[in-house]
């Protein structure tokens, strides 16, 4: 006999694909929660399922040990559009996030904060989907609103860096570097996995740094958001509790996707709170250090900066999101 839950989670995570996935998921886990549904996840490594478990999270091994009502698919590639199209016909509610494929036509939730008119008008829609797109529909930490209360006496300084734990492209080691020679030398957060190539390296950096330190994994970063001038990131989750928390970005994209979609939100949003500096392979670091430095001493325009980004992201999105789920069963 199957065990019956109401919310099956299925997403993945690796330190090649980053750990996004798991996070945005959990987050809707603890919101659903909340409602009093109880959740389970099905992920594709030991590597994710430690994450879950850290973030106390049910982990199930086999898709078939657990009946469920609804379903949310978070999967970098996409999910199958045979899966998803026998899923829904056997009377559940499916959920996809930021799915790209030919399953968004069959599930009955599709939902991308970061889409644009650009980019819908080149996707194909279903008849019977609901979509949700913008940044209302942000997925931010539930408990956000309560470490921006509790910290709001902090005085803003110096930068937190984060631009993927494993950072295959050792951004974060040709920022901290220029930085360096440029003479900076202000408190940092860093988040950077001890696989990375170049850990120690960005390490022996940043002991000459004030009040400066790097972890490789940390599960509340929102104090260290908060409490920074500037974030310096990539676009996705960082980028948008960022926006929330009222913290001015700065990006240096990863790939061509990541870069071109910075460049449609832009477009789209006109009023943007993050300076897009490029592509990592063509961008100039030492004119990154040095704006990142100059930057610092522009109140005004942080302060402009950080006031856009909480327009933009409301911390609401979950709960819509959620509200659009249970509305359909």
């Amino acid at each position: 006999m199957k065990n019956k839950i109401n919310v099956k989670i299925i997403t993945e995570a690796s330190r090649s694909i980053g750990i996004g996935h798991i996070k945005r998921c959990s987050i809707l886990s603890k919101y659903l929660k909340k409602r009093g549904l109880t959740t389970i996840f099905l992920v594709n490594s030991r590597y994710a399922k430690s994450l879950l478990n850290n973030l106390n999270e049910f982990v199930i091994e086999k898709y078939q040990d657990a009946d469920s009502d609804y379903i949310i698919r978070d999967l970098k590639k996409g999910s199958s559009e045979h899966i998803v199209q026998k899923e829904v016909g056997e009377g559940k509610v499916v959920l996809l996030l930021d799915d790209k494929g030919t399953a968004r036509t069959k599930a009955s939730i599709v939902c991308d904060p970061f889409m644009t008119p650009e980019e819908r008008s080149n996707l194909r829609h279903g008849n019977n989907t609901k979509y949700l797109y913008g940044l209302k529909y942000s997925i931010i930490n539930p408990n956000l609103t309560n470490n921006v209360t509790i910290n709001a006496s902090l005085g803003k300084e110096g930068l937190f860096i984060c631009l993927g734990g494993s950072d295959p492209f050792n951004i974060t080691y040709n920022i901290v570097k220029s930085l360096n020679n440029v003479g900076f030398k202000n408190s940092t957060t860093i988040i950077l996995e001890k696989q990375n190539c170049l850990y120690s390296s960005v390490n022996d950096i940043i002991k000459k740094w004030k009040n400066s330190c790097i972890h490789g994994y940390k599960s509340n970063i929102y104090e260290d958001i908060f409490k920074s001038k500037i974030v310096i990131t990539k676009v996705g989750m960082i980028l948008m509790e960022s926006f929330f928390l009222g913290t001015p970005c700065l990006t240096v994209e990863p790939t061509e996707a990541h870069f071109e979609l910075h460049k449609r939100l832009i477009n789209f949003y006109k009023t943007w709170p993050a300076i897009l500096k490029g592509l990592y392979s063509s961008v100039d670091y030492t004119d990154i250090a040095t704006t990142i430095r100059d930057l610092l001493h522009e109140n005004e325009k942080l302060s402009r900066m950080g006031n856009i980004g909480k327009k933009l992201v409301d911390g609401q999105g979950a709960d819509r999101i959620i509200d659009v789920m249970v509305s359909l069963k």
